[in-house]
């Protein structure tokens, strides 16, 4: 498969058996990961396949006063939680980011959680994506500051 043809169908097929598979492969070299195991399980190994972005894996306590909440959201925020979250943001061009999220999971007490670092060419792909632009992230950045 030398020719043009031979090469777009090699393309084709490729990001179509990624897309099956559920996988992110970047088109560089490798790009740093993280492997997430939750009590020896595999959760995701997530990535960001491009040059520029941020990875982040978040393990959060909480435990909150409903009491202090207003009556109608009460039912809706837990009292108290124990959670992981993997997530991440790459950029698409110059003016677009996506955030990506791999897990949101809950954990207890006794889990225990390995992360490990690996240099990789393939990542599971996020569970969900939000594209947003500069603009939503400096108004949300002033909101923050303003309040």
């Amino acid at each position: 498969m030398g020719t043009l043809a031979g090469k777009n169908l090699r393309g084709f097929l490729k990001k179509f058996f990624n897309i099956f598979a559920q996988t992110y492969e970047y088109e560089g070299t490798t790009m740093i990961a993280f492997e997430i195991f939750v009590n020896e399980e595999k959760v995701c190994t997530a990535g960001v396949d491009s040059d520029y972005g941020m990875l982040t894996a978040i393990l959060s306590w909480a435990k909150r006063d409903l009491s202090r909440l207003p009556v109608s959201v009460r039912a809706d925020v837990p009292g108290e939680a124990l959670k992981m979250v993997v997530s991440g943001q790459r950029n698409l061009d110059d003016s677009d980011l996506e955030n990506l999220q791999w897990t949101g999971c809950d954990l207890k007490a006794g889990d225990e959680i390995r992360i490990a670092i690996v240099d990789v060419d393939r990542v599971d792909a996020p569970e969900s994506t939000q594209k947003i632009s500069p603009k939503y992230v400096k108004k949300k950045r002033s909101d923050i500051i303003l309040h």
